[in-house]
């Protein structure tokens, strides 16, 4: 039986455990794994036209800074966007991303409850917070958490929440540990 480069990857996901999972982890390449700045909102938006185009600009600036690894200069920026406007959503999405990769566990969640209050049911924003707050979980051992947040950042069009929340899925564990066992034995019969 020959696998093929993407079968051997999700394999190896499933029983190596531990690490990140991304969908392009998942396919063998490297992907930013950033918050890109929300493209629309819902007609409910209190944010004003003309002040949205200013906050993208300088959330893209952000996000370019954090591309290269300038994450106290991604910080200031994302922190300036929210002073400019505490109702934008992405910006905290965004913020919440560099205080997650600073190990800023609490700040990153803090971000993340106002992206969901501020998201007015908007899919882009509701997919990277509900997947960055279920990877932060997954990282303080509530599996639980993560399970039900990864869910629902899939069900807002997270790719890496769909192939997680299966990796995070209890049945999905068990029966990941029988089919480890089970191809142990296959293997140590050869």
């Amino acid at each position: 039986m020959s696998l093929t480069n993407r079968d051997t990857n999700v394999l190896d996901a499933l029983f190596e455990g531990g690490g990140d999972i991304t969908s392009a982890g998942l396919q063998g390449i490297k992907e930013s794994n950033t918050a890109l700045p929300a493209e629309e909102f819902s007609p409910v938006s209190p944010i004003p036209e003309t002040m949205l185009a200013g906050l993208k600009k300088r959330e893209v600036e952000g996000v370019a800074l954090a591309e290269k690894d300038d994450l106290d200069g991604a910080l200031l920026h994302f922190s300036a966007v929210i002073s400019q406007c505490a109702k934008y959503a992405s910006a905290y999405n965004n913020r919440a991303q560099v205080y997650r990769l600073q190990n800023q566990y609490d700040a990153a969640l803090d971000d993340l409850a106002m992206a969901l209050k501020y998201s007015n049911g908007d899919p882009k924003v509701l997919k990277q917070a509900y997947t960055q707050r279920a990877i932060i979980k997954r990282a303080r051992g509530d599996t639980d958490g993560a399970f039900y947040d990864f869910e629902l950042g899939g069900k807002y069009g997270n790719p890496v929440a769909k192939d997680a929340a299966v990796l995070e899925n209890p049945y999905s564990k068990l029966c990941n540990a029988i089919m480890k066992e089970s191809l142990a034995q296959m293997y140590q019969q050869k």
